[in-house]
């Protein structure tokens, strides 16, 4: 279980404390990516994107936090399964000891596992260590009366040439009276469900462990665009922490984000006991994002484009749908 620890961070910060703009795209760089996102979006003409007129556009930095806590929650129960063979106890790995891997770190995924030195093993008390049953249909002997001739060997026949009815021998158990067993296959028993005919039950504990990657993300911007659309590009990455817990930012230059930080990293502390954190990480991305006015046949509207793929959003891009699309 990882020490508790005050929500304040070290005298030596070594969190930058700088924040540059990024957004710096030229009006030529503005209307280049319009065009290709025209080009590249069904039904929409490249016209408008070279012919309108940018009347202004201007850029800013948004700011993407998320902060991931990596938890486990382990439950264990006592498994029964038949002994097959083998070693038995032989780890010497302690329960605490077992954790998820470095490569599996913040991804959500669970693991069942036997406890080590939990094992015994027990004689089969459902069988009494026989491994079988007798047959509860023909009591053990393999063979049952015939059901079609009723245990007499013979069967009414009719000979219709003649008109008339004769004993003949039964054609199922040719006159032995009984048959073999199809419960049992004629071998008079029946295999122990308990211990499958090993006669013996190993007895263990068994520990489920499920580790889940808890995310929150928060966006600061001051656009009028959807902020979710954020959340999906990449920026300049300012700041990447990976510890068992995670400081809150608190001397960036923006001074939302510390509060946002502080705010989130307390809800997590308060969300989950210490001792089912793992990890945590953190990080902060500066997004660019410009925001271009135009003019387009009288008409003003504007775009705008974000992150460094410099996406594109245009709810009120001109000229949008076609004949075909508009017969589907």
């Amino acid at each position: 279980m990882p020490p508790s620890r005050p929500l304040t961070p070290p005298p030596e910060d070594p969190r930058p404390t700088e924040s540059t703009d990024i957004a710096n795209l030229t009006e030529e760089d503005c209307r280049q990516a319009l065009v290709d996102f025209a080009s590249k979006t069904c039904c929409y003409s490249s016209k408008p994107a070279r012919d309108m007129t940018i009347t202004h556009h201007s850029g800013h930095t948004a700011f993407c936090y998320s902060l991931e806590t990596f938890t486990e929650d382990r439950t264990t129960k006592t498994k029964r399964v038949p002994y097959k063979g083998g070693p038995v106890n032989d780890s010497s790995t302690q329960s605490n000891d077992i954790n998820c891997g470095e490569n599996s770190m913040f991804e959500n995924h669970t693991m069942t596992i036997e406890v080590p030195q939990s094992a015994k093993i027990q004689s089969c008390q459902d069988c009494l260590s026989r491994g079988y049953f007798n047959c509860s249909e023909c009591g053990g002997g393999g063979t049952k009366m015939c059901i079609f001739c009723a245990g007499t060997g013979y069967m009414k026949a009719s000979d219709f040439l003649v008109g008339r009815t004769y004993e003949d021998i039964c054609g199922w158990c040719r006159g032995f009276k009984t048959g073999r067993c199809e419960v049992c296959l004629g071998t008079g028993k029946k295999i122990c469900t308990e211990c499958e005919g090993y006669k013996e039950i190993k007895t263990y504990t068994e520990m489920t462990i499920i580790f889940k990657n808890h995310i929150s993300r928060h966006v600061i911007d001051c656009s009028d665009m959807p902020r979710h659309l954020l959340k999906k590009v990449n920026g300049n990455l300012q700041i990447h922490e990976v510890q068992d817990q995670v400081y809150p930012i608190s001397s960036y230059p923006v001074h939302e984000v510390n509060t946002i930080s502080t705010r989130l990293v307390n809800e997590h502390i308060e969300a989950f006991p210490n001792g089912n954190i793992l990890k945590q990480r953190q990080r902060l991305q500066a997004v660019p994002v410009t925001e271009v006015h135009y003019l387009w046949e009288n008409e003003q509207a504007c775009f705008w484009i974000y992150g460094l793929e410099q996406e594109v959003y245009a709810p009120d891009y001109p000229t949008q749908g076609c004949w075909g699309c508009i017969i589907l």
